[in-house]
């Protein structure tokens, strides 16, 4: 198990709060946690008051806690383990970044509709929010998954439609 507490510790050490799927992406893309072991841990970090649990507008996050920062120091790491971690981290820093504007949720329901939420934000402005409501579990997770790289042109034409001819605001486009 301490190797699953370590990969925790060290990503949200590297790219402060992460929520429960940043954690998993970059974890089980990297081959490091399996999804139990990830949930697991998880709960045990919690219950050692190791990492912390805030709300966001994005969902859940966690964050370390004193007693977690000083702890990581207990797990050891190899120069090339490190080194290759550090590799990750990096790409993912740049894809969650981008993501923090971008939100995309769905909910599964026990009637025949499942809604989704999307958001653009800038800082802590919604600048769009949508929320469709679709007949099946597969249509939510695909049009979550697609809202990252559709998110601008979502925005583009939505404007265009109903701002008829306005400028959009500057503040949307970094």
């Amino acid at each position: 198990m301490g190797d699953q507490k370590k990969y925790i510790l060290q990503s949200i050490r590297e790219l402060g709060a992460l929520g429960p799927s940043q954690l998993s992406r970059l974890l089980f893309d990297s081959g490091l946690i399996e999804s139990f072991y990830l949930m697991k841990s998880l709960s045990e970090l919690l219950e050692e008051k190791c990492l912390e649990q805030k709300v966001t507008l994005a969902g859940i996050a966690y964050l370390l806690t004193p007693k977690g920062n000083g702890s990581i120091g207990k797990y050891v790491f190899s120069d090339e383990e490190m080194k290759k971690f550090k590799a990750k981290t990096a790409e993912y820093a740049k894809i969650f970044d981008r993501e923090k504007d971008y939100i995309a949720l769905y909910s599964e329901q026990s009637t025949a509709l499942n809604p989704v939420f999307l958001s653009i934000r800038k800082d802590e402005k919604i600048l769009l929010h949508l929320m469709l409501m679709v007949d099946n579990i597969d249509s939510a997770k695909e049009i979550t998954r697609n809202w990252l790289q559709n998110a601008d042109k979502t925005y583009d034409a939505v404007w265009e439609i109903i701002a008829e001819g306005q400028p959009k605001p500057k503040l949307l486009y970094k």
